[in-house]
């Protein structure tokens, strides 16, 4: 009956009460199996090209600082030797040696235009591919260029890099202490757009016949490298000296993090050639290395999260891509999982419906093969047991008939004897 099927119902479900929906479990399955594993990958491979984008971004900025150290070496180097050909010129030496005199002589004046001239030459024959200026600050007093010839109101013997230069001799001295004397040929120049050396002169004896005042343009010195790794959200590169003050900037961005940076032990000890990284305390990331000349430093800071752009960018694009990665697989699973279960649930709602737990099944609208088997053998199997329970009807109902007939059978004669039996009994009395 109904309420027998029920209680059965109800008896299955408390023996099993872990059993759960084939959707529910579909959906389980599938995130738990799908959804999870791509999601680790997806995360795995975000790590992954991080690392490796974090990685080029590195070699790709040391190639760059490398390549303006080797710029800035080149340059140097190339200053150094026309500078030193024009110190050691007879004509040079001579025309200094008759600055040395005083007053205002046609010799004198010779000896001025033949330096200017001198200078001249260098600056277009070899420093014009490097856009430098040379200047000669002469012991009376005389900034001899190859636009100037006049005496400088500076006080110069007073100032450090002036002492520097002659305490350094022929080796090249870095200071923007020069900068006045070509600012003041200049009336214009910013000091801090160039880089600046100084060079003892000395006769053959070892005589001290004037200083060699060289200017390097940070247009050639940076070039095109540097605007590149400096764009406008931030960046900056430093050449500094020995004692780490700058000699010269790109940006004048980042005091704070350059002074952090001049603290660091580390950064003192720095090996020829080499390109040494790290972090500073405010998220900067900075690249130093140290030119081949008088052991300068070229630095660059920037801020990690400038520096970094890159992976965030790409953490952003996996994100974006997990989510919709996500998304379209659980509708893709909803969708699916009901499509599976729908068939089942409409073929459990019509027997649960069935009156004598027996019904003709049809098969659900978009069903599947195996749903569609399983329709097939459970109609053949009603279909058998309906044959059987009519087979078994009728053997019973021949069984009670047999059963009747035997009963009439034996009951008869006894019937008929003791009604005989009672009539004589009767007829006696």
């Amino acid at each position: 009956s109904d309420v027998e099927r029920g209680n059965l119902r109800m008896s299955f479900k408390r023996k099993n009460p872990g059993n759960q929906s084939i959707r529910r479990q579909l959906t389980f399955y599938m995130g738990f199996f799908v959804v999870l594993p791509l999601c680790l990958a997806l995360m795995l491979l975000n790590f992954y090209l991080q690392k490796v984008t974090t990685e080029n971004k590195i070699n790709n900025e040391t190639n760059l600082l490398s390549q303006i150290r080797d710029n800035a070496d080149q340059m140097i180097e190339v200053t150094n030797y026309a500078t030193s050909m024009l110190m050691t010129n007879k004509n040079t030496l001579k025309n200094l040696r008759t600055l040395e005199q005083d007053g205002d002589s046609y010799e004198i004046y010779q000896a001025k235009r033949e330096l200017s001239n001198d200078i001249s030459n260098v600056e277009s024959s070899v420093l014009n591919a490097v856009n430098g200026k040379v200047a000669i600050l002469t012991k009376t007093g005389y900034v001899i260029g190859s636009y100037a010839l006049s005496r400088t109101e500076t006080d110069y013997e007073k100032e450090q890099w002036y002492q520097e230069v002659l305490k350094n001799g022929r080796k090249t001295t870095y200071s923007t202490g020069i900068g006045e004397i070509f600012q003041e040929m200049t009336k214009y120049d910013n000091v801090q757009k160039y880089l600046y050396m100084g060079r003892e002169i000395l006769d053959y004896s070892g005589k001290n016949l004037g200083v060699m005042l060289i200017r390097l343009s940070e247009t050639n010195i940076w070039g095109k490298l540097a605007a590149s790794m400096v764009t406008e959200e931030g960046g900056a590169i430093y050449i500094l000296d020995r004692n780490n003050d700058i000699l010269m900037e790109y940006n004048e961005k980042y005091q704070k993090q350059l002074k952090e940076l001049r603290e660091q032990e580390t950064v003192k000890e720095i090996s020829e050639n080499e390109i040494t990284t790290g972090n500073l305390k405010d998220d900067f990331y900075y690249m130093e290395g140290e030119l081949e000349n008088d052991s300068n430093k070229l630095v660059y800071l920037v801020p990690q999260e400038i520096f970094l752009k890159e992976n965030r960018k790409i953490l952003q694009r996996i994100l974006e891509m997990l989510l919709l990665v996500i998304g379209f697989t659980v509708c893709t699973m909803l969708y699916f999982s009901r499509r599976i279960a729908r068939p089942l649930v409409e073929v459990a709602q019509t027997l649960e419906k069935a009156p004598n737990g027996m019904a003709v099944l049809e098969e659900p609208r978009g069903s599947f093969q195996e749903m569609s088997k399983f329709v097939s053998c459970y109609n053949q199997a009603g279909k058998k047991i309906e044959e059987l329970l009519e087979k078994v009807e009728r053997e019973s109902r021949l069984k009670e008939k047999a059963h009747y007939e035997m009963l009439m059978s034996q009951i008869s004669p006894h019937f008929i004897f003791n009604t005989v039996n009672s009539i004589r009994i009767m007829a006696i009395k």
